[in-house]
């Protein structure tokens, strides 16, 4: 888990759920339950990954995810990946090596 990373991660999901709260039930009760994970992150407060199930919103991620915009899936999509500690280094060599045939 990349503490920088995970700041920025945390900062766009933020706006994200800032931006689409009012208009999604399932978005509001991610946004009310993740909002102090989300400050912990920004304060460098997180000091150990969490399991991908345990970040709040799983519930409504599995549920209507594939609905919501595009922006906000993609930004709760990366913070979950990097607090739950980031891509593996498998998947660090693997998205490399697809870059390198691109």
């Amino acid at each position: 888990m990349d503490k920088v990373i995970l700041k920025q991660k945390a900062t766009l999901l933020e706006e994200c759920l800032e931006k689409y709260s009012g208009n999604n039930k399932d978005i509001y009760e991610v946004k009310s339950g993740i909002g102090e994970l989300i400050q912990l992150a920004k304060n460098d407060l997180v000091d150990s990954p969490l399991d991908r199930g345990d970040v709040p919103g799983v519930y409504q991620w599995v549920n209507s995810g594939i609905g919501w915009p595009v922006d906000i899936s993609d930004a709760y999509y990366e913070f979950r990946l990097e607090i739950s500690g980031g891509l593996s280094d498998v998947a660090k060599e693997f998205l490399a090596s697809r870059k390198r045939t691109l």
